[in-house]
């Protein structure tokens, strides 16, 4: 429907001539942030020349904006404003570098010294990435706020923070008990060992 019979033929290539998911081919590496964006689909990388002697692969930086989740004419382009400098709440990449934002027709370049032992991505797997993100993005289904790659905002933590708190000194009201006799002995206040939060976050 979107593509010709080739083009799925080389993406079919690519990934069943694959034994394993995890080799180099199939890798790239990313800080986890920018791979949290990547995965929700908040950018895209479109490949653009891989050098003959295969030391040296360029891609094309751009920021995706999200759309709202509802029908859509398929055949009318998304809008992909040149030197987007980050997604619509506001999240940037830094090239440090160049001590400034990363923006959308950026061209960043991948190296290997040696393609045999160390081989850059796959050509074929990155496009269909590209592609994939570009239309999740267009379906809107990730219509993900960004501060959910970062569960422990201040109001989570402000919120927690109270709950625990009340927890606390309703467990302490419940220890203290009752004066005895009017003597004013209060029974033995115990101490609950409180373990830190071991959740794993994504």
């Amino acid at each position: 429907m979107f593509w010709l019979p080739e083009k799925i033929q080389d993406w079919e290539d690519a990934v069943l001539d694959m034994e394993r998911t995890e080799i180099l081919p199939n890798l790239i590496c990313l800080a986890p942030t920018v791979h949290g964006l990547w995965r929700k689909a908040k950018f895209a990388l479109k490949p653009r020349e891989l050098s003959a002697d295969q030391t040296k692969l360029t891609v094309e930086f751009h920021w995706l904006q999200d759309s709202v989740y509802e029908p859509r004419d398929l055949r009318i382009p998304p809008a992909n404003p040149a030197k987007l400098d980050g997604t619509t709440r506001q999240t940037r990449l830094l090239n440090c570098g160049a001590k400034r934002c990363i923006c959308s027709g950026d061209i960043l370049t991948f190296t290997t010294e040696d393609p045999e032992k160390w081989p850059l991505p796959s050509v074929h797997l990155l496009y269909m990435q590209w592609v994939l993100n570009r239309l999740v993005a267009l379906a809107g289904a990730v219509d993900v706020a960004d501060e959910e790659l970062d569960p422990d905002n201040e109001a989570d933590l402000s919120e927690e923070t109270e709950e625990e708190e009340d927890d606390e000194e309703g467990s302490e009201e419940e220890e203290k008990g009752p004066m005895e006799n009017g003597w004013g002995v209060q029974t033995a206040r115990g101490f609950i060992g409180k373990g830190s939060d071991s959740r794993i976050r994504p």
